[in-house]
Order: structure tokens, then C-alpha cells, then sequence
């Protein structure tokens, strides 16, 4: 597990700043939030979404993110706080 997900698993609360693709902060209000790790029987409709969304990028990602060993990939569900 990544210090982010530990991290989210002792203490949900979390903060929210708009973005672009870069990470570079827009402007936009930073809201707190609460977040949640997403069961196995929960991320195939999370999955789906982003397919939906991202296309052939999505896929991309999850393939080469899998070719690293240990490398699992984890879905976390954010809601306003």
C-alpha cells in the first residue's frame, strides 16, 4: 500500500483543488472531502466509467501501470464533506 492509501484508510477526511491534466492547480475552491476505498465488487462500475470517459488513454494506463510487479491498482470514492 502507497502512504496515500494507508493514510486514507486511518483518516478519510481529505481535501479537493480543482486541476488540470498536469496537476497544475486551476482556480477553483479547495473543498474538504471524505474518501472511501472501493471494494472489488465496487470497481467494475468504476472502471466502466472511466472506459466510458478516457477510452483507449483508460486502458493504456491500466495495462502498463499492471507490467510493474506489486503494482495494484486501487479505486477511492471521494464525497463532499
Amino acid at each position: 500500500d502507497t502512504w496515500k492509501v494507508k493514510r486514507l484508510v486511518k483518516n478519510p477526511a481529505c481535501e479537493l483543488t480543482p486541476c488540470n491534466v498536469t496537476g497544475s492547480k486551476n482556480t477553483g475552491a479547495t473543498v474538504a472531502g471524505k474518501g472511501r476505498l472501493l471494494q472489488p465488487g465496487e470497481t467494475a462500475v468504476a472502471k466502466h466509467a472511466f472506459k466510458k470517459k478516457y477510452g483507449l488513454s483508460f486502458i493504456a494506463g491500466e495495462f502498463f501501470g499492471r507490467i510493474k510487479p506489486g503494482s495494484d491498482h486501487v479505486y477511492v470514492e471521494i464525497t463532499p464533506a
